[in-house]
C-alpha cells in the first residue's frame, strides 16, 4: 500500500500533539509553563482565551480537517490496517475486541491512571493541618474532596472524546478504518465510564457537604467567579437522565424516548460550561464543535428531495441500501422493513399508489441523508470471500455480489454464502441476485462455489429445494414491480451532500471563526485578564456566542458548497425490473457445475462448521470473511477466524490470510 499520505501523517501528528497535551497537563512542569504562557498571551491580541483554543481545541480540529482531506484523496481505495481489525478475543459483554481497539483502550486507561495519579499525589502532598483547620474539615473529608475532584478531571477527559465516535458525516475515525456502525459502541463505553466518574465526583463532594450540614447552601450558591455548584448538579442530573434512557431495556422498548432524551446533550454541555468555567470547556470544545457541524451537515444534506424511480412490495424487507456505489451512478436502491408506524405508513402509501396510479411514483419526493459508513466493502483485496448473513444482514452483500458478477477488475474468483432466515418467504430478497446464486458466466467467473441456506423456524414438509425457492423469489420480484414499463425516462434529483474535501474546508473555516470570534468578543466585552471585575458568567456567555457564530458560519459555508453542486441530473429510468434483468442475463449463463445450493430447515446452524466447510471448498490462501447479522452470529464466526487465522505450518504460515470483517447497522 506504500507509505502513508502526508495528509494522514499531519492528522496523526495533530492527534499525537493533543495526546501529549493531555499527558503533560497534570504534571507540575506543565503548571509552571502554562502560567507563564498565560501571562504572555494576556499581553497580546490573542489573550488567554485564544491560547486555550490553540492548545486544546485546534489539534483535534486540525486532525479532523486533515483526516477528511485524506479520505477525499483516498477515494475508493482500500482502508488502513486490515489486520488490526481482526478480533483478538470474543468476550461478553464486550463482544469482539480487535487489536486496534485493545491498543486504544490500553492507551486511554493509561492516560486516565496517569492523570489521577499525578493529581492526587500533588493534592495529598499539599494537605496540611493548617489547611484542614482553615477549611473546617477533617483529614478524611479533605481527602474525599480531593478524590472527588480528581474523578471530575477523569470525567472531563471522557467528555473530550465522547462525541468523536458518533460523528457521521464528519467521522474522524474513518482515518484508521473504523466506520460509524462499529464506532457507536465506543461512544457507549465512554458514556458509561463518564457517567460513573461524574456520579463519583458529585457523590464524593456532596457527601462532605452533607456531613458538614452545608449541602443546601453549597448547592444553591452562585458565586461571581469560580465553580458554580447548581450548574454542576444540573449537569449531573441531565447526564443521568441521558444514561438511564439509553439503557438497552429502555432503548429497545421506547426508542423515541431514548432519541429525545439524547437531545439533552446540548443542555448538558451548557451546564458543564457554567459549572467548570470556560477553561475546562475549551478541552471539550473540539468534539462539541465537530458534532454541531456534523448535525448541520446532515440537515443540509437531506434538504434536497430525491425523486422515486420505482418501488416494489416484497413480503419481507430490511432497511438498508442494496445498490452498488460503483455501478448505480445517480441511483440508489433501498429495501425497508415494515416494522412500525412510519414504515407502515410508507408501505401503505406505496401500495396505494401502485394500485391506483403507478406512474405517480415519479412524483413521490424522498429526503435522503447520508450516506454514512464505508462506500464499499474492502472485498477486492481477497482471492475468495465467505459471506455470512442473518436476516436483514444479506442486504450489504447484494451489492457486493452484483459488483462481482459485473466482472469488476480485482474481484475475488470464488465466493461462498451462508444465509440464515426464520421463514422461507424471507428468501424473496435473493430474487435480484438469483442468477448469481444458480448460474455461472462463460467469461471464466465461476460464480458462487457454495451456497448454504438455513431456515430456522419452518420445516420442509413439501420437499422444496433451495433452487426452487430462489427461482420462485426471482419470479415474484419480477411480477410485482409497477410503474416502470411506461416510463422510458425520468428525472431523479440526487441529494446534494458535502464531500470530504468540502467537509475539511468547513471544519477549518469554523475553527478559525471560533478563535477569531472568541478573541474579538473577549476584547469587546470582557475586562483584561487578571482584572478583579471579571465575571465567570460573562465569560461563559462570550464562549457560547463564539461557539454559535462558528457553528453558524460553518453551516453557511456548507450550504454554499452544497449549492455549487448540480442539483438535477437526467438519469435513465428502470425500464425493466430486476427480474427481467435476471432473465436477460440467464440467457448468457450456464448452470454451475459446482453443486446445488444447500438448504436446511427447522434447526439453528452450526456456523463454525459451515464456515469451515466453505473454507475448505474455496481453498484460498487469502480469504476474507464478512459477517452481517446478530451479535451471536458475529461472535461465533469471529471466534472461528481468531482460532484458525494461522492455518499454515512453518515457513508457509505467513502466506495464509484469514481476515474477519464485522458489518453492523446503526440505529
Amino acid at each position: 500500500m506504500g507509505l502513508p499520505a502526508p495528509s494522514r501523517l499531519l492528522a496523526l501528528a495533530a492527534l499525537a500533539a493533543w495526546l501529549c497535551v493531555w499527558t503533560l497537563k497534570p504534571t507540575p512542569a506543565w503548571k509552571i509553563w502554562w502560567h507563564g504562557a498565560e501571562d504572555w498571551a494576556g499581553r497580546w491580541l490573542l489573550r488567554d482565551v485564544g491560547l486555550y483554543v490553540l492548545v486544546f481545541s485546534f489539534p483535534p480540529l486540525t486532525a479532523a480537517a486533515m483526516a477528511y482531506l485524506h479520505l477525499h484523496l483516498l477515494g475508493r481505495r482500500p482502508g488502513w490496517m486490515p489486520a488490526m481489525s481482526n478480533p483478538v478475543f470474543v468476550l461478553n459483554p464486550l463482544g469482539m475486541v480487535s487489536a486496534f481497539e485493545l491498543l486504544m483502550a490500553a492507551m486511554f486507561a493509561t492516560l486516565l491512571a496517569w492523570t489521577f495519579f499525578c493529581g492526587i499525589a500533588r493534592d495529598f502532598k499539599k494537605s496540611t493541618a493548617e489547611k484542614f483547620l482553615r477549611l473546617h474539615l477533617s483529614s478524611l473529608q479533605v481527602k474525599v474532596m480531593q478524590v472527588g475532584t480528581r474523578m471530575g478531571s477523569l470525567a472531563e477527559i471522557c467528555l473530550a472524546v465522547l462525541l468523536f465516535p458518533i460523528l457521521r458525516k464528519m467521522a474522524v475515525l474513518k482515518l484508521v478504518g473504523v466506520q460509524f456502525e462499529s464506532a457507536v459502541r465506543y461512544h457507549v463505553w465512554i458514556g458509561n465510564l463518564l457517567t460513573l466518574l461524574a456520579a463519583a465526583h458529585g457523590a464524593a463532594i456532596m457527601s462532605v457537604w452533607a456531613s458538614k450540614g452545608t449541602l443546601l447552601s453549597e448547592m444553591t450558591k452562585w458565586p461571581r467567579t469560580g465553580r458554580v455548584n447548581p450548574a454542576g448538579g444540573a449537569a449531573l442530573a441531565t447526564g443521568l437522565v441521558i444514561w438511564v434512557t439509553s439503557l438497552p431495556p429502555v432503548r429497545r422498548k421506547n426508542f423515541h424516548l431514548f432519541y429525545s432524551a439524547h437531545h439533552l446533550h446540548a443542555a448538558f454541555l451548557v451546564f458543564f460550561l457554567l459549572h467548570g468555567g470556560d477553561r475546562h470547556f475549551y478541552t471539550v470544545s473540539s468534539g462539541a464543535l465537530l458534532f454541531a457541524l456534523d448535525k448541520l451537515a446532515r440537515v443540509i444534506g437531506s434538504r434536497p428531495a430525491a425523486s422515486m424511480v420505482s418501488a416494489k412490495i416484497l413480503p419481507w424487507h430490511p432497511f438498508s441500501i442494496t445498490s452498488s456505489s460503483a455501478m448505480g451512478g445517480d441511483r440508489v436502491s433501498f429495501v425497508i422493513k415494515c416494522n412500525g408506524r412510519w414504515t407502515g405508513s410508507l408501505y401503505s402509501k406505496i401500495k396505494s399508489i401502485q394500485n391506483s396510479d403507478p406512474a405517480a411514483l415519479r412524483s413521490f419526493a424522498v429526503a435522503v441523508e447520508g450516506p454514512y459508513g464505508p462506500p464499499s466493502l474492502p472485498y477486492e483485496r481477497y482471492d475468495a470471500l465467505i459471506l455470512v448473513a442473518g436476516g436483514s444482514g444479506i442486504t450489504p452483500f447484494l451489492s457486493v455480489l452484483r459488483e462481482i458478477s459485473a466482472g469488476r477488475a480485482g474481484s475475488p474468483a470464488r465466493v461462498g454464502l451462508v444465509y440464515c432466515v426464520r421463514r422461507a418467504e424471507e428468501l424473496a430478497i435473493l430474487g435480484s441476485v438469483s442468477h448469481l446464486l444458480l448460474k455461472k458466466k462463460k467469461n471464466g467467473f465461476p460464480g458462487l462455489v457454495r451456497v448454504k441456506i438455513f431456515v430456522t423456524r419452518e420445516g420442509n414438509s413439501s420437499g422444496v429445494s433451495a433452487r426452487e425457492l430462489i427461482e420462485a423469489a426471482s419470479q415474484q420480484t419480477s411480477t410485482i414491480v409497477s410503474g416502470e414499463e411506461s416510463a422510458p425516462t425520468t428525472t431523479a434529483q440526487s441529494p446534494s451532500s458535502l464531500g470530504f474535501r468540502s467537509t475539511a474546508a468547513v471544519t477549518g473555516f469554523a475553527s478559525v471563526v471560533f478563535l477569531a470570534a472568541l478573541v474579538g468578543l473577549s476584547h469587546g466585552f470582557l475586562p483584561p485578564p487578571g482584572s478583579p471585575n471579571g465575571s465567570s458568567l460573562a465569560t461563559d456567555l462570550v464562549v457560547l456566542a463564539a461557539f454559535a457564530i462558528a457553528a453558524g458560519c460553518g453551516g453557511a459555508l456548507a450550504i454554499a458548497l452544497v449549492r455549487r453542486t448540480s442539483p438535477q441530473k437526467d438519469v435513465p429510468a428502470l425500464c425493466r425490473s430486476h427480474g427481467d434483468t435476471d432473465r436477460e442475463s440467464q440467457s448468457e449463463n450456464e448452470r454451475a457445475p459446482d453443486g446445488e445450493p444447500e438448504i436446511s430447515f427447522g434447526n439453528r446452524p452450526d456456523l463454525q462448521a459451515a464456515v469451515e466447510d466453505l473454507r475448505g471448498t474455496l481453498g484460498a490462501f487469502n480469504l476474507g470473511v464478512f459477517v452481517c447479522g446478530p451479535d451471536s452470529m458475529q461472535e461465533a464466526v469471529a471466534e472461528f477466524c481468531r482460532t484458525h487465522r494461522s492455518s499454515g505450518e512453518g515457513r508457509e504460515a505467513w502466506k495464509h490470510i484469514l481476515d474477519f470483517h464485522s458489518i453492523k447497522f446503526s440505529l
